[in-house]
């Protein structure tokens, strides 16, 4: 759906003139249920910079935390290796040490 000021088309289908945007992304705020798993998602996986990561021993084990540790393990010794998902996106935010 792309919507403009004053127009709605519905993919490469038909478009809607006359449609501001401000009501049409009011009346679509009234029909869609709140989700918010994308931002829960960004906060189990960011690790802000300069930040210690503090974990409940009770609380499962959050990637960024697990990610904090792996973090702690690398040397110029080190090979990294990431599969798709949680582990590449977080792979790419380690800090490689020199070699």
């Amino acid at each position: 759906i792309i919507v403009q000021p004053d127009r709605v088309t519905i993919g490469n289908g038909p478009a809607f003139g006359c449609i501001l945007m401000k009501d049409f992304l009011s009346k679509l705020a009234k029909r869609i249920k709140h989700n918010n798993t994308a931002f829960e998602n960004y906060h189990r996986i960011f690790v802000p910079e300069g930040k210690p990561l503090r974990e409940n021993p009770k609380e499962p084990l959050r990637v960024n935390v697990l990610f904090q540790h792996i973090q702690n393990l690398l040397s110029s010794e080190t090979a990294v290796l990431a599969e798709t998902g949680d582990s590449w996106f977080n792979c790419q935010k380690l800090k490689l040490p020199e070699g």
